[in-house]
């Protein structure tokens, strides 16, 4: 049986199923159904399973959206009765498309959003993660969620605020479904699941770091922090600059901030050194830290430092 822990993980096995070699993408009969791909995944195929209806077809037809595949015959709105590989489709599996950085900049509100229908909707059954049908939540419900307001003005104002971020996340290819009149019924696609699987734990970092109110700069360090991982090699590195520089001003100082996480001296200042800006030569801690892991360490510093000050706070 599959072990599959994310939906991303989950479309890149079914496509590593059926994408054949380039000869056998040009045959006719080289063809997968539904029931085939759920086999070959270990999953006990069933008409009625959701595994199958909301997991292995809606994988499939993320396939067929972004042109890896092609479906013959759909039936109920988004169940093929077949696909096949298409000739010319990407030779990168089709995660990769998304998981990358910098990641797409999103609004707060749209990312809160996102994670907000990524999680009413997250399923894990049969060895495999997906989503469920669609979010069915009516607007108010989900407007008191994401923007709670005491007055029936406000209320009115933040139900139409979030239905438009939630228009917008659809248009933008983050969701599918529909936003009828009185409720929403939506999903992550394969795109907004890539999104999330970089941004949620920033996301958890940010809600964690907004009810350290004694605290300002844990917040403005984790926005800068978040804003690093959508922004180029280049103007990241500022960021994560500055975000460090928060926690140590709070903190004493490059000493104090060091001896409050427990860490050694070079812990901080390499990547301190490695994202410093209009350096003529490269250091060694420039050469030891990439890009990436810069963007690592400093979301273990900051993740450090909100459990720290959480520890404190209780």
């Amino acid at each position: 049986m599959a072990e599959i822990k994310s939906y991303a993980e989950l479309v890149d096995a079914v496509w590593a199923i059926v994408q054949g070699t380039p000869e056998e993408r040009e045959r006719a009969d080289f063809m997968f159904s539904e029931e085939q791909i759920a086999r070959q995944l270990g999953i006990p195929w069933a008409w009625e399973s959701d595994a199958c209806v909301f997991g292995v077809a809606q994988a499939i037809s993320d396939l067929v959206r972004l042109e890896y595949c092609k479906g013959i015959g759909i039936f109920n709105d988004h169940r093929w009765h077949w696909i096949s590989p298409s000739p010319y489709c990407p030779d990168i599996p089709p995660s990769t498309l998304f998981v990358k950085l910098p990641i797409v900049k999103l609004p707060p509100l749209r990312g809160r959003a996102l994670q907000f229908i990524h999680e009413q909707t997250l399923r894990y059954e049969d060895g495999i993660t997906f989503y469920t049908q669609e979010m069915h939540m009516f607007h108010d419900e989900a407007a008191n969620v994401l923007l709670p307001a005491n007055t029936e003005a406000d209320q009115y104002i933040a139900r139409g605020t979030v239905i438009r971020a939630m228009s917008d996340l659809q248009d933008e290819g983050f969701v599918i479904g529909s936003i009828p009149s009185g409720y929403v019924s939506l999903r992550p696609t394969l795109k907004g699941a890539c999104w999330l699987l970089v941004a949620q734990p920033l996301l958890k970092l940010e809600e964690r770091a907004s009810r350290l109110t004694a605290y300002p700069e844990v917040l403005e360090a984790t926005r800068r922090l978040a804003n690093a991982y959508s922004e180029s090699q280049s103007s990241a590195a500022g960021s994560l600059y500055v975000a460090i520089e928060k926690l140590e001003n709070a903190s004493g100082g490059e000493r104090g901030l060091i001896n409050f996480l427990g860490q050694p001296r070079a812990y901080i200042s390499d990547l301190k050194q490695s994202v410093q800006q209009h350096r003529h030569a490269t250091t060694q801690a420039q050469a030891n830290l990439n890009h990436q892991q810069c963007l690592e360490r400093a979301t273990e510093i900051i993740e450090k430092y909100i459990t720290l000050r959480e520890q404190g706070s209780n």
